[in-house]
């Protein structure tokens, strides 16, 4: 996942708790947000969004590490839908020689 960032549009693509759309990890391994957000196992990040913009719900979390972590998260409301970006391509567009290239920066290091 270090080369894989989320741009979130609608948030209706993206799942909530399963995906690493707001910070390194999932949020489903956040135990405050676990504790903090009342919603299924299967919602998206859309349940955090009104009208492009971040709602009640996290606003509701009394600026908790989490709130900052999610406000810090920027909505892109001029695309049509959520992007996975793959970092190492100009694209952002997973290539297997990108993935190539990426692994052997790593193992050069």
């Amino acid at each position: 996942m270090e080369y894989i960032y989320y741009n979130i549009s609608e948030g209706t693509n993206t799942l909530l708790w399963h995906e690493p759309w707001c910070f390194k990890g999932l949020i489903w391994e956040n135990n405050q947000a676990r504790q903090l957000l009342d919603f299924p196992t299967d919602a998206k990040v859309s349940v955090l969004m009104t009208n492009d913009q971040w709602n009640e719900n996290v606003y509701n979390l009394s600026n908790s590490q989490l709130q900052r972590q999610i406000l810090g998260t920027e909505i892109n409301y001029q695309l049509e839908a959520d992007r996975v970006i793959w970092e190492p391509s100009s694209t952002g567009i997973y290539l297997t020689r990108s993935a190539y290239i990426a692994l052997r920066k790593i193992k050069q290091k």
